[in-house]
């Protein structure tokens, strides 16, 4: 019943994958490549950095492009600003 004193204990290999798919589009991502942003429970839009007088409902995570046309979805002054797109592209890098 018991396993014997001298006896190695046994390894049991346990791996624990997790799916991770986009928000907008429900693509499964390369974990290595996920973008999280961070949806405001104050106004309802995403966030890379949430505002400071704002409340967090959490980090969900998208594409590198999926979070760029979420960004430009949620906030239109990005949308002919390309000083703002290439501000966020960089942002997204960095987090990459």
């Amino acid at each position: 019943m018991y396993p014997k004193p001298n006896s190695s204990p046994r390894r049991i290999k346990t791996s624990i994958m997790k799916t991770i798919r986009c928000e907008r589009c429900d693509e499964v991502l390369n974990p290595d490549r996920v973008v999280t942003l961070e949806l405001s429970n104050t106004d309802g839009k995403y966030y890379l950095v949430l505002p400071i007088d704002h409340v967090s409902q959490g980090g969900f995570d998208f594409g590198k492009a999926c979070s760029l046309s979420q960004l430009k979805e949620d906030h239109p002054w990005m949308k002919g600003s390309k000083f703002m797109t290439s501000m966020v592209k960089n942002s997204i890098k960095k987090k990459l």
